[in-house]
């Protein structure tokens, strides 16, 4: 009978449960279970983690990295996420069993349990490349996708990372405000790493508050001090600058009442 458990449940409500019989005695993984609206999503994986853990003892499996599975699930933009949805559920499963903190190799700076980011990942993705937005980070890594309870993590991440490495490119870096020390201008006690993750929170539930998240689709480009640019477009392809304007117009208001910030929001065409 299983005696160890866990359970990921993503924000659409799908869950997928991971449930191990392990014996007292040896404390090897006599079975694996998997039951939940995503097991089909992630059979292939799974599958593939059952044969890998099977008849294995608790010490042999903590030592399991995610590049010992090679049957990984893609997303749906066809990409890989950074961690390992299944490696997580063992995890938490052997967390369940023993009553303690169990850490597997790969999970050291966990910041997103979910998905299995870490500090490294963030700052990996941050400084391979020549040019790299913040929102994309986020997009691509899947961190805060799930249960979001890792966005202050995710936050004060950033804006370590940001002091430790120098400006995060992406975030209008030839443009951004400095301070007389040359240190970015604050406002409201937050950088424009933390102001563009805040924005895009807020943009997300005022336009689904305004039931236009299936019409439209609003993209901040550049943060400046105050000064926003974004640019709108209509989902059916449809080009109405004067409409796209009032929607800004709208939205900047909708900030300044949830943030008491002063934004200007400027459309790019």
């Amino acid at each position: 009978m299983a005696n160890a458990h866990a359970t990921y449940k993503n924000s659409f409500g799908q869950e997928l449960s991971l449930s191990l019989d392990i014996d007292l005695k040896s404390e090897r993984v006599q079975d694996v279970f998997f039951k939940g609206s995503l097991k089909a999503t992630y059979e292939a994986e799974l599958l593939e983690l059952k044969n890998l853990i099977a008849n294995k003892s608790i010490d042999e499996i903590k030592k399991i990295k995610r590049s010992d599975l090679k049957m990984e699930t893609l997303l749906s933009s066809k990409k890989l996420a950074l961690g390992n949805l299944s490696l997580w559920l063992l995890n938490n499963a052997l967390m369940d069993y023993l009553g303690t903190t169990v850490t597997l190799p790969e999970q050291k700076d966990a910041l997103c349990l979910c998905f299995g980011v870490t500090r490294s990942d963030l700052t990996k993705e941050i400084l391979k490349r020549a040019d790299y937005d913040l929102l994309d980070i986020v997009a691509e890594t899947m961190a805060t996708s799930a249960c979001a309870s890792c966005l202050p993590s995710i936050r004060s991440a950033l804006i370590d990372l940001r002091s430790e490495y120098g400006l995060i490119k992406g975030v209008a870096h030839s443009q951004t405000r400095f301070d007389k020390e040359g240190h970015w201008v604050k406002i409201k006690g937050m950088y424009p790493a933390e102001i563009v993750v805040l924005i895009d929170d807020l943009k997300r539930i005022w336009m689904k508050r305004e039931a236009i998240d299936s019409q439209f689709i609003i993209e901040l480009l550049n943060i400046e001090g105050h000064h926003l640019w974004f640019k709108v477009q209509g989902i059916s392809g449809a080009d109405d600058p004067d409409r796209f304007k009032k929607i800004l117009d709208a939205f900047m208001e909708y900030l300044k009442s949830q943030t008491g910030i002063l934004f200007f929001l400027h459309l790019v065409s």
